[in-house]
């Protein structure tokens, strides 16, 4: 059964540690770790000057199991997701390769409304994200604690909860905004230029659209070689037992040996010839 590989080799006893089943082994080392933690209990410390106890060496070992075990589960459900809808990934793909297409052939003719347009649609945005992050900083004068000190917390909407966050988020913006009208205004004839030089692309792109998949090449041959790869590392980690066959056996030989045939390496006074 264990040759067939039907049956596993081993199997480690499980215990239950935070209604999920863990090696019985890795309890028993934190329930060892917690003991000497016990044993010096006043010496260590953390940051916050708090005693690290064996109850602290657990409580940490069974979130991070959690998440761990969260993960694992996230990522399961994941590639059950790729596997059932790769079809569909591989049709968006595609029109999102016409999609492009059509915008390259557009800047043909609208590169310059195009690009002005996305400079000014960026500027509106970042408008009205300074607008909303005022606004919200002004809501929250009132609110009791939205003025309390920043602190590290893995609850991340007890950001949005703080007067300080917005405030930052507000600042933030502005300088982008300045930043970038700054750039805009210094640098308008370079934008016209390349506006020209995209427009020019756009024509060369049209009148060799062989371009475009070109890139696809060194995709696929990158997928081989990466294939050739795999298949190298399965075949090299499937690989069965070394054999020991015999050789230059002498005439007098007692154990009736001959050249070629099959033997163990512990064989006497037989030189051994190790094939992989």
């Amino acid at each position: 059964m264990l040759d067939d590989e039907k049956c596993a080799p081993y199997y480690l006893e499980s215990s239950n540690f935070a209604d999920r089943c863990l090696p019985t082994i890795l309890l028993e080392a934190v329930s060892s770790i917690g003991s000497v933690l016990d044993s010096v209990n006043g010496t260590l410390k953390t940051p916050t000057n708090s005693n690290i106890t064996s109850s602290n060496v657990a409580d940490l070992f069974g979130t991070a199991a959690k998440y761990f075990l969260e993960l694992q589960s996230t990522a399961s459900v994941i590639y059950e997701d790729v596997v059932g809808s790769w079809w569909l990934i591989l049709t968006f793909m595609g029109v999102s390769m016409l999609v492009a297409l059509l915008y390259i052939i557009l800047m043909r003719w609208f590169a310059g409304i195009i690009v002005w347009v996305m400079i000014f649609g960026t500027f509106a945005l970042l408008g009205w994200g300074i607008y909303y992050c005022w606004k919200q900083y002004y809501e929250l004068e009132n609110i009791e604690g939205s003025d309390a000190a920043v602190a590290f917390t893995t609850d991340l909407n007890s950001y949005l909860r703080l007067q300080k966050t917005w405030l930052a988020f507000g600042i933030t913006f502005c300088a982008i905004l300045v930043i970038l009208l700054l750039l805009t205004l210094c640098l308008c004839n370079r934008i016209r230029v390349a506006i020209a030089l995209i427009k020019e692309a756009s024509r060369a792109i049209t009148h060799m659209l062989s371009t475009l998949f070109w890139p696809l090449f060194p995709f696929l041959l990158q997928l081989i070689v990466l294939s050739l790869w795999a298949a190298i590392a399965l075949y090299l980690a499937s690989a069965g037992a070394a054999t020991y066959i015999t050789a230059a056996v002498p005439d007098d030989d007692a154990y009736n040996l001959t050249n070629g045939s099959d033997c163990t390496k512990d064989v006497s006074n037989v030189k051994v010839q190790h094939n992989h």
